[in-house]
């Protein structure tokens, strides 16, 4: 990394963190959750076997106010990595709310050099720098950052253990897997999805690098995080004992999730049997990828891509124009569940309205097929946020909050998207048309530059969002 670099990165942390930290100050309402964690964390600090909310079920219920069951519970339904972060935040700054929002604070702008990091180590410097400056005005983990809640310490364990599988295999360290496992480990520590970016890498290696298979630190790595919850089981099992099986199976959460994937069942064994093909013929999917990736596409898969896009554009066609409208803002609220019935795309299409940046993460499934060196960087992101997003999609509680550690591969996707069609652009042989395309396609991306901002501004800045 040269210097020049370091010293960009180190500037964009720096403007988040003026830009974020006194957003916590300002007035504004807490939601739930910001104040479940803080208590928390003082009981562990007096007592680190109590960590359970029954107290505060009682004291809410006294003052006629009934929380959900989950309260009740004699241990705390989520790991306790976030809550012991706090606890460590407030020993160093004191047991403030303003000393919990640190936390997510810290992981929140850290998740600017992890964009530079996944961008470069899947294509190159500029995709990296880029990709941290969208990073920057990102309002979905901008937002998430001002709050006290354990999605960006999500989000970052989980970015962190793609981009050390991401180094094992561009330069195979056995200590760079393990590295991998051991951030799912903190991920999984922090909030079970923690696990799922275990699922996406076992994907793509079986599809494309099934060579490590034949390595130890390998399977070292896909086992470490389960190792590491192993405590957290004990304890619940300490607690619950044979009846442990049966308090999560009582989750209301657990159940719509197995319901919703019930309705897609048939979908569901198609996309295994899909994903057994392409296993067992993964040497031809590079071979179909080069053919494809010609000037003169003719390739009916081509085809088949683009008329995917199309199909999403016709889909998520209300989404896109509500993206580009610079006077459209997503709208937000304080229901509890006020999203829970929006359609199963609601992730998908609204990341678009929250930044019209992440239109050119669908139009990657197009340049994937010419950008041809950097193949297995998109193919990487794709398992990872194929597993990801399906899940919170069949999880049906839809809360943007929750699918942080998706915004930036997302991101680095964008990123690399957008360089990649400008350079094309300047390939254009006649010179009075590549400025006029050259000018009209910046011109284009600084509007969704300032159409990001313009939802930041009405958003992030003001910390008033709860559910969005």
């Amino acid at each position: 990394m040269r210097k020049e670099t370091i010293w960009i990165i180190i500037a964009l942390m720096v403007i988040a963190l003026m830009t974020r930290i006194g957003s916590f100050k300002k007035k504004h309402p807490l939601s739930y959750d910001e104040s479940v964690y803080p208590r928390l964390a003082v009981q562990i600090m007096e007592d680190p076997s109590n960590y359970n909310t029954q107290d505060l079920y009682e004291y809410e219920l006294k003052r006629g106010r009934k929380l959900p069951t989950y309260f009740t519970k004699p241990l705390f339904k989520h790991p306790p990595l976030f809550t012991y972060l706090v606890s460590v935040s407030f020993r160093l700054f004191g047991k403030t709310y303003f000393s919990a929002f640190k936390v997510s604070l810290l992981f929140g702008i850290l998740l600017i050099p992890l964009a530079y990091m996944l961008g470069r180590l899947l294509f190159d410097e500029k995709a990296g720098i880029y990709a941290a400056l969208i990073m920057l005005i990102e309002p979905i983990a901008w937002i998430t950052s001002q709050k006290i809640w354990m999605e960006t310490t999500l989000a970052f364990f989980s970015i962190l253990s793609l981009c050390m599988f991401a180094l094992a295999v561009k330069n195979y360290r056995s200590y760079f897997m393990i590295a991998c496992g051991i951030s799912a480990g903190f991920a999984a520590l922090t909030k079970y999805p923690g696990i799922l970016p275990i699922g996406g890498i076992f994907i793509y290696a079986a599809f494309f690098e099934r060579w490590l298979f034949r390595k130890r630190s390998f399977y070292i790595g896909l086992v470490v995080p389960f190792l590491m919850m192993v405590p957290w089981g004990w304890w619940n099992w300490q607690v619950y004992g044979p009846d442990l099986l049966t308090v999560f199976g009582r989750d209301g959460n657990v159940g719509r999730f197995f319901t919703n994937l019930s309705k897609f069942q048939e979908a569901l064994w198609g996309l295994v049997f899909i994903v057994i093909i392409l296993a067992v013929g993964r040497k031809r999917i590079f071979t179909f990828l080069s053919d494809i990736s010609r000037t003169k596409v003719r390739s009916v898969p081509a085809f088949a891509v683009f008329g995917l896009l199309a199909l999403l554009g016709v889909i998520f066609g209300k989404y896109i124009m509500n993206a580009l409208d610079f006077g459209y803002i997503p709208p937000t609220g304080w229901k509890t569940g006020m999203f829970n019935k929006e359609p199963w795309g609601f992730y998908p299409w609204k990341i678009l309205e929250l930044s019209p940046l992440y239109i050119f993460s669908y139009v990657s499934l197009a340049v994937l097929l010419f950008d041809k060196k950097k193949q297995k960087g998109y193919l990487l992101v794709y398992a990872y946020v194929f597993v990801l997003m399906t899940f919170w999609v069949a999880w049906g509680a839809y809360q943007c909050r929750y699918i942080v550690a998706l915004t930036t591969p997302l991101v680095v996707l964008s990123a690399r998207s957008q360089l990649f069609l400008l350079d094309k652009l300047g390939k254009v042989p006649q010179r009075g048309m590549k400025l006029l395309l050259q000018g009209v396609y910046v011109a284009t991306i600084a509007y969704l530059v300032m159409k990001t901002l313009k939802v930041d501004l009405m958003m992030a800045v003001p910390n008033t969002a709860c559910y969005f």
